[in-house]
């Protein structure tokens, strides 16, 4: 179970660039009223959908959910790839992909990627992830097809980063995540 970067007291399941790690919910609001959040923030971006959407008790637009259409295919296709690795090997769990999540996130958020970017330091498991991941990023981006900057690219590690957390502390499992993706994945 991680822990607040922040309070250092609740459980953790956001990823926060101002903060610079996982931070809780309440965290997360505390930080969205009195500081500037970045941007992309997916937190910030939802918030803000919701704020502007919210008719008396219901939200009458789907600002959030056309966020994530807009990237759908980006996170398929990247979720694919990651469960391709995951069937072809036994040894994975969701703390692996975490990792390699964090791993790819730096670089993209930085715009510093490069055509190697180090993943022969990696052990076996991650490095296969990770060269899964970035192998989709390029073939996207050679067929030209949208989505592929650096910063959003980012935005969708990030968001499957915060899927990964969220469904291993649902099930308390090592594979939450991987259990619920792979009923929509091929």
């Amino acid at each position: 179970m991680a822990i607040c970067t922040n309070c250092k007291e609740s459980k953790a399941n956001r990823v926060c660039a101002l903060k610079g790690g996982l931070i809780c919910p309440v965290c997360c609001i505390q930080i969205r009223i009195g500081e500037a959040c970045p941007d992309d923030c997916l937190y910030l971006k939802a918030n803000k959908a919701y704020q502007e959407n919210f008719e008396g008790e219901h939200l009458t637009s789907t600002a959030w959910n056309e966020f994530t259409a807009d990237f759908m295919k980006v996170l398929e296709d990247l979720e694919s790839v990651i469960m391709e690795i995951v069937r072809n090997r036994d040894d994975i769990e969701d703390c692996d992909i975490q990792k390699a999540l964090e791993y790819l996130i730096p670089i993209y958020g930085e715009q510093k990627r490069e055509n190697n970017i180090g993943e022969g330091s990696l052990p076996m498991k991650l490095r296969a992830l990770v060269e899964a991941m970035v192998s989709i990023i390029d073939l996207r981006r050679e067929k030209g097809l949208p989505h592929t900057s650096d910063e959003e690219i980012e935005i969708c590690l990030k968001r499957i980063l915060g899927s990964v957390l969220l469904h291993g502390q649902r099930t308390n499992s090592r594979r939450g995540y991987i259990d619920f993706i792979d009923r929509f994945t091929i």
